[in-house]
């Protein structure tokens, strides 16, 4: 069975296989307080489950997003992003862009050092 280049998935559970731009964009604008996660992952790279963008809407309605592109060193992330420009990166993001993670600050994050 052949992996999907892209699958997005949300916190409930819900997830998408190769989604269209639109629908990336309309997933992650649709984030709520009882759903607030979306990962979207590559499968089509040699390490397999090591690259993924992800969003995190915050009470105050902006989002937090992280990336990964490799093992732990290359796990990035940045705060407090307005909704259409946290859609933009992650419509970037996944369709392999350049000059998307150009727009914003973007910290080296190891999650277990937190």
């Amino acid at each position: 069975m052949k992996l999907p280049t892209l699958r997005a998935t949300e916190a409930s559970g819900d997830s998408w296989d190769d989604p269209e731009p639109e629908k990336i964009r309309e997933l992650v604008l649709g984030r709520t307080p009882d759903n607030r996660f979306l990962i979207v992952e590559r499968h089509d790279r040699t390490s397999l489950w090591q690259h993924y963008v992800q969003v995190y809407l915050n009470d105050d309605g902006s989002y937090d997003i992280e990336f990964r592109e490799g093992g732990p060193h290359s796990h990035f992330r940045t705060r407090g992003v307005k909704p259409a420009e946290a859609a933009d990166i992650v419509v970037g993001w996944s369709a392999d862009e350049g000059g998307w993670r150009d727009t914003l600050a973007w910290d080296h994050w190891d999650p277990a050092g937190e």
